[in-house]
C-alpha cells in the first residue's frame, strides 16, 4: 500500500509539473534591445520533456536602416530543465562555445533571458502561448 501511494504522488508530481510547464513557460517568446528584435525562443514540452531553438538576431548599427545582420538560423536548445520559475539551458556557438542562459518567468507572459557569466539580459514577451508539440 505504502509503494502504491508513493507511487501515485509521484505520478501526480509530474503531471503537475508538466500542467504547470505548458501553462508557464511554453510557447515562443520575443525579446527586443532598442526597438529591434533580437531573440525568439521557442519552448515544447511532450511527456514531461521539455525542448525548443532559439533564434538570435546579430544587431549592428550601420546607419542603414537594417540593423539585423545576416540570416539568423535556429539554435536547438541544450539540456532544457523546467523548475517551475525558470527555464534554464545552453547553446553552443558556431565556434563551438558553449553557452548558458537562464529564463525566469516574472509575471504572466513576461520573462527575463539572462545570460549566464557576463550579465546580458533580454526582457521576453511570450506572443504564442502553448508548445506542447515538436519545435519545428
Amino acid at each position: 500500500m505504502k509503494t502504491l501511494l508513493v507511487c501515485l504522488t509521484a505520478g501526480a508530481m509530474a503531471l503537475t509539473t508538466a500542467i504547470a510547464m505548458e501553462s508557464t513557460a511554453t510557447g515562443t517568446w520575443e525579446g527586443s534591445i532598442d526597438g529591434h528584435r533580437a531573440v525568439t525562443l521557442h519552448v515544447a514540452e511532450r511527456g514531461g520533456k521539455v525542448s525548443g531553438d532559439v533564434i538570435f538576431y546579430v544587431l549592428k548599427d550601420k546607419d542603414t536602416g537594417k540593423p539585423v545582420e545576416g540570416t539568423p538560423e535556429a539554435i536547438a536548445l541544450r539540456e532544457p530543465v523546467w523548475d517551475g520559475r525558470a527555464l534554464r539551458f545552453s547553446v553552443e556557438s558556431p565556434d563551438g562555445e558553449t553557452i548558458r542562459f537562464e529564463m525566469p518567468v516574472t509575471a504572466a507572459g513576461t520573462a527575463m533571458l539572462k545570460r549566464l557569466g557576463d550579465g546580458l539580459t533580454v526582457p521576453l514577451e511570450r506572443v504564442k502561448q502553448g508548445g506542447g508539440g515538436a519545435i519545428r
